[in-house]
């Protein structure tokens, strides 16, 4: 694929060497209350200024804003946003570079009570407001994990000198297919995770000029089909899918683990494939993991893939970020469910086994192995989750345990199914609609509604299992297949024999 990128480029976010996936990000620069060396930002009835000069571009105007309601999330107490200090209260000033020619990057210290944000351009002066949002405990991924930051009033950040250059990947997006509602919370995400562009045009195949782009896309499956041997006279990206829509269905759960990212993207840097990265993340919900990893790849490629085993640095660096004193089973269960769903279609290998059992079809599949396999990683997520606290348990539930368990429950209701009982297999799918609705938790209320593409029939389809096997028992077997709403003619499928 051959475009010309047009990019729109918006204010971003940024992690102060998260890219090294070595030490917790979150709140690291949270100083003790008794720490005489910090800067108090809340504390003693004074709340900081956040300084913006009213000539600054709107990203920083945003950023600034922003940084003000993370403050008091985490305080309780809402910075003023003013055009200029006050020497009677501690300030963090948000400024951008008159002289520094370098792309994005940007620079945070403290001085006496100032914290000082500088980027090389306004995108970086924003990076640098988001930096310490995360370091004073803001989840960039908040929206969707529904973790809040811990509380401290007083509110004291330690000393800090920390400049990040330039990134590897110039231009960085994802593409979404949230819903309208969802949209203005995609692209503050988008913002946290240091992306600079949404949605960029393009333009049909054909002759480049020489300032075009060539962007390279991957299978649909993660895996690049080429890349440049040599660069030539144009510069070069890559289109990459961690959702797709297509043949290779990703939907409802990430599919494209860490290990698969980490190689496809050392092949992009080492070819040099850097000036430009579009990633496909649909409802962005399911697939935030691989997401962040994408994001810090593409901000320090070096730093990120370093090592003989990047991706389970990550993983691991991911379960202590996440789930805390809960690290270790967390990471165990990460591996079961790896395990478990090594290609996209393993997704719904369980819905597809009960439709082949309510048609009175024998698969060749041996499906004890798999079963036992399910059994293993939902056992393996369950003892992480008891190990957690509320809010890491729900969130681990959703990005774990929820997709094995919409695979295990229709397994377990066709093997029911063969062994004649349907009792129990109707116990299996209505279990299933709990788990979806312990999914479903605000606000994310009928997130796995059916639609266009979780319609009626389509192994994607949540609620098939329970809708086809609801249908057989009530018409005595006779009808078991859902009507395709797409479908120009409604047709109705009798199994092949009675029972």
């Amino acid at each position: 694929m051959i475009a010309r990128v047009i990019a729109l480029i918006l204010g971003l976010t940024a992690f102060a060497h998260a890219q090294a996936w070595t030490d917790r990000v979150r709140g690291s620069w949270v100083a003790d209350v008794n720490d005489k060396d910090g800067v108090g930002l809340v504390g003693n009835d004074v709340v900081c200024d956040i300084v913006v000069a009213p000539d600054e571009p709107s990203c920083v105007q945003q950023a600034a804003k922003f940084l003000a309601g993370d403050i008091e999330k985490i305080s309780g107490h809402r910075p003023q946003i003013v055009a200029k200090s006050s020497n009677d209260r501690p300030a963090i000033v948000l400024a951008t570079s008159k002289n520094d020619p370098r792309w994005e990057a940007y620079r945070i210290r403290t001085v006496d009570r100032t914290v000082e944000l500088t980027g090389s351009n306004p995108r970086g002066t924003a990076f640098a407001a988001y930096t310490l949002a995360e370091r004073l405990g803001v989840d960039p991924l908040y929206h969707w994990t529904g973790y809040e930051p811990d509380h401290h009033d007083p509110l004291i950040v330690k000393p800090i000198d920390f400049s990040a250059d330039e990134p590897t990947f110039k231009y960085r997006g994802m593409l979404c297919a949230v819903p309208a509602e969802w949209y203005a919370r995609y692209v503050e995400t988008a913002l946290r995770l240091r992306m600079n562009m949404v949605d960029p045009p393009t333009i049909p195949p054909g002759a480049a000029p020489a300032e075009s782009i060539i962007v390279w896309p991957d299978d649909n499956d993660g895996v690049m089909r080429a890349l440049p041997e040599k660069p030539g006279r144009w510069k070069h990206g890559v289109y990459y899918h961690l959702a797709c829509l297509d043949k290779q269905v990703k939907l409802n759960a990430h599919m494209v683990h860490p290990s698969k990212v980490a190689a496809q993207f050392r092949r992009i840097v080492d070819a040099g494939a850097t000036q430009y990265m579009l990633v496909d993340v649909a409802q962005l919900r399911e697939f935030i993991m691989e997401a962040r990893m994408i994001a810090e790849i593409c901000w320090d490629a070096k730093t990120a893939l370093s090592g003989d085993d990047a991706a389970q640095r990550y993983v691991d660096w991911w379960c202590r970020e996440y789930f805390g004193d809960a690290a270790e089973q967390a990471a165990v269960a990460y591996e079961g469910y790896q395990t478990a769903f090594d290609t996209y279609d393993k997704a719904w290998f369980g819905s597809d086994r009960l439709h082949e059992s309510l048609a009175h079809k024998r698969s060749a599949a041996d499906v004890s192995e798999r079963a036992d396999l399910l059994r293993r990683a939902n056992a393996a997520a369950e003892a992480a989750i008891t190990k957690m606290t509320r809010p890491q348990g729900q969130f681990f539930f959703e990005h774990v345990q929820f997709p094995i368990l919409c695979d295990l429950l229709p397994l377990k209701a066709a093997i029911a199914m063969e062994d004649h009982s349907d009792a129990h297999a109707l116990a299996d799918v209505e279990q299933l609609e709990l788990a979806i609705l312990r999914a479903e938790r605000p606000p994310f209320e009928n997130w796995y509604r059916e639609t266009f593409v979780r319609r009626g029939p389509e192994p994607n389809n949540l609620h098939r299992p329970y809708r086809e096997l609801r249908l057989y028992i009530t018409t005595d077997g006779k009808r078991f297949e859902l009507d395709d709403p797409r479908s120009s003619t409604t047709t109705t499928t009798t199994t092949s024999s009675t029972r």
